[in-house]
């Protein structure tokens, strides 16, 4: 014990840095394994009066979790109802592992900047097993490099995640790599961050990930309005220079990525030469329109086990086979807690991303928390990104990273403020 008590915050930075190794890298049985590991530690030497003040500062998504919990009561197909509870366990856990777990400014940003590094190597290991697969199979032109054998599904395969969830760990990145970029005087420090934006925003588009492409789009241009337009006339010409350079690569990729393209097209309709017709706006609108017609109860919702169930009834009364026969969720996060926990589970839901964002905005600087709880919320509308481990445990886990060092922002702000009250004093 007193070995672990010497060691403890080596021991939970090492934790931490195997989190991100075995989210990305490794089975999701490993993850739950380090998730259990910090919950265990947390429990060592738990201190009771920091987990209330944990849990009053994190009411918004324990509520969440709570309704969901109570929704089981009035599920049919209870012993499902508590599988799908025990996903969402994860939330009063990581306010649990929070509470305990004391991590300094120099020590999240470390854990951040790993993790940026592990999506590094992802993407270059996803890019290189295509480009061997491209070449084995002797491609006679590189533009078929972006069809659908080396994009999209294809290439989120080779480490087994879905093209939206890692396209959301990519954004994540980004969001660390602009917030380098803003800290950082160091020209190559700067060079190296840029070249990781450029890459990752090629990889996501290289991904066809729609909604994680709409998603970078929202959130650079954020960037660029909020940091380069707000600075003097030096920076507000480079700001300019670079949102055209940074319309020209976007258009450039989503032009030239033949899978990217299509699949944007496919929104729309879209006709094949052979006569294959596709339309996924108009699938998505049938989807949505079958997921919301299979609550029974505005307010209150099926319950959190009946939710699939309710759905494929509603799915083969519409005519949609394909979701019928492969039991499709909803594709919309919001419709899913609609289903599961009614109207009242939808604005927790909200509530939550509003009570986050607001948090991480309450210093007047758009930080990486804040691009976080934007894009999050965005991707749930066309993902029920709760709905599988590398959603939901991801985001605790990164919510409570931004916590920490939001918490440690506003003291810095608030010892500024009153060393400023100081001086003028003195004065």
């Amino acid at each position: 014990m007193a070995f672990f008590v010497k060691y403890k915050k080596s021991i939970i930075g090492f934790i931490f840095y195997f989190f991100f190794i075995s989210l990305v890298f490794l089975p999701n049985s490993i993850n739950s394994k380090v998730i259990v590991a910090l919950a265990i530690i947390s429990l060592l030497s738990i201190d009771f009066n920091a987990l209330k003040r944990s849990a009053r500062n994190n009411y918004p998504i324990l509520l969440v979790f709570l309704w969901l919990s109570f929704s089981l009561s009035y599920s049919s197909d209870i012993l499902n109802g508590i599988k799908e509870i025990g996903g969402f366990i994860i939330i009063p856990i990581s306010v649990l592992i929070f509470s305990q777990v004391k991590l300094d400014p120099k020590t999240v940003y470390r854990i951040l900047y790993f993790f940026v590094g592990c999506m590094f190597i992802a993407a270059l290991y996803s890019h290189s097993v295509k480009l061997a697969d491209f070449f084995i199979n002797g491609e006679a032109s590189f533009r078929s490099f972006f069809n659908l054998h080396y994009s999209y599904m294809e290439l989120a395969k080779t480490i087994n995640l879905h093209p939206t969830y890692y396209a959301y760990y990519l954004l994540t990145a980004i969001a660390i790599l602009l917030d380098f970029f803003k800290n950082k005087r160091n020209n190559w420090a700067i060079a190296l961050a840029v070249f990781l934006i450029v890459y990752f925003s090629f990889f996501i588009v290289h991904l066809s990930s729609r909604i994680g492409i709409v998603g970078l789009y929202l959130m650079l241009m954020c960037f660029f309005m909020s940091y380069f337009f707000n600075g003097g006339c030096s920076r507000k010409i480079k700001g300019f220079l670079g949102l055209g350079l940074f319309h020209f690569l976007i258009g450039f990729f989503v032009l030239n990525v033949g899978t990217t393209k299509y699949r944007f097209q496919h929104l729309f309709g879209f006709s094949y030469y052979d006569g294959y017709t596709v339309n996924d706006g108009d699938h998505k609108i049938r989807l949505w329109s079958a997921a919301l017609k299979s609550n029974k109860s505005i307010f209150f919702g099926n319950g959190i086990g009946d939710v699939g169930q309710s759905l494929n009834e509603q799915y083969l009364l519409d005519g949609l086979s394909k979701p019928h026969q492969e039991s499709y969720n909803s594709h919309n996060q919001y419709i899913e807690f609609y289903v599961a926990s009614g109207a009242i589970g939808v604005l927790l839901l909200l509530y939550c991303f509003y009570f986050y964002a607001k948090k991480f905005y309450g210093s007047g600087k758009i930080t990486i928390g804040w691009y976080f709880i934007a894009f999050t919320s965005f991707l749930c509308l066309t993902e029920c990104m709760f709905n599988r481990h590398h959603g939901l445990v991801y985001f605790c886990v990164m919510l409570g990273l931004f916590l920490a060092i939001g918490a440690n922002d506003a003291v810095s702000d608030l010892k500024d403020a009153n060393n400023n009250n100081i001086k003028r004093k003195l004065v």
